[in-house]
């Protein structure tokens, strides 16, 4: 959750919103910011492992690939779009029976 929250703290704009649910089994823990969004040639890459949509900013971190790890690792799932009322909303999911 932290490297969501971070994420869309250094690349998106807020406000920040940070949303769980618990459905079938699962908890998925949304982040959205309000920011430009990602590059449509960059969505599926965006959980890549220390890839930056902007590579010119030369930021570090492991941008979102470690979330990813996380939730395939834990038997969950992840995913990422642009809300259609802009800004970026990036997912994982994981089994409750971990928490």
């Amino acid at each position: 959750m932290t490297n969501l929250l971070h994420n869309a703290q250094q690349h998106g704009q807020g406000p920040i919103e940070l949303i769980v649910h618990a459905h079938g089994g699962q908890i998925r823990i949304q982040v959205r910011d309000h920011g430009p969004g990602f590059p449509p040639d960059f969505l599926p890459h965006v959980f890549d492992r220390f890839t930056q949509a902007d590579r010119a900013r030369a930021t570090t971190g492991t941008g979102l690939g470690l979330a990813s790890a996380i939730a395939r690792s834990c038997g969950g799932d992840h995913g990422a779009a642009n809300h259609p009322d802009g800004g970026a909303t990036v997912w994982i999911t994981l089994p409750t029976g971990l928490m």
